[in-house]
């Protein structure tokens, strides 16, 4: 029982939920995340006597799906940001991650500004998944938790199509332009800091 205590103990110390680089793909915060990664699974393998041989995965969403694990061991699972979160994926596939493993490393986490709206969103609906399923969640991000959300965007790269349903002008009709859509987000950005932070314990 000793052992197996000093190595959760082990990993829980170089386990950092939430690790802040200016650059996450940089040598250095590679090195700490792939530490990170090698004590968690060194740490399940001691304490729970599992496999803990490092593969790629394909795992089974729905309709015949799969879904790719570039990396993952005893049942940690390691993505890059966009992997997840660029990609036209929703609350199906993240399910399945939580099906198959108990962790969740996601390396490059980006500040998220309108013009991202959509990752975003699979953001939020990633972690809300995870948070709902138990499944810890492990990040290395550009920002801390509390700008990961930012109404700063370039006007010139959005579309039209992009500022349709957000908000309404001083005459009730529709609102049109970055600013009315900026407006709109702001609430919304709140409410999903806030939420992400909670769920990270990062709330106070």
């Amino acid at each position: 029982v000793a052992s197996e205590t000093d190595y959760r103990l082990r990993a829980q110390r170089v386990l950092e939920a939430y690790q802040v680089h200016a650059d996450p793909f940089a040598d250095e915060a590679r090195a700490r995340f792939r530490g990170t990664f090698e004590a968690l699974v060194e740490g399940e393998g001691k304490s729970q006597g599992v496999d803990t041989t490092v593969v790629d995965r394909h795992i089974p969403v729905m309709m015949g799906r799969e879904l790719v694990v570039p990396l993952s061991g005893a049942g940690v699972a390691v993505f890059e940001f966009q992997e997840l979160c660029d990609r036209n994926l929703g609350a199906a596939d993240f399910k399945a991650v939580c099906d198959h493993f108990h962790t969740v490393m996601l390396q490059g986490v980006p500040q998220l500004t309108i013009e991202e709206h959509n990752q975003a969103r699979r953001f939020v609906t990633l972690v809300d998944e995870l948070y709902e399923h138990k499944v810890r969640l492990v990040c290395s991000a550009e920002v801390p938790a509390a700008e990961l959300f930012s109404v700063r965007f370039d006007a010139a790269r959005l579309s039209a199509p992009d500022f349709e349903g957000f908000g309404t002008d001083r005459r009730g009709g529709p609102a049109a332009g970055p600013n009315a859509y900026s407006r709109s987000y702001e609430p919304s950005k709140v409410g999903m800091v806030a939420d992400v932070a909670a769920k990270f314990g990062l709330d106070g």
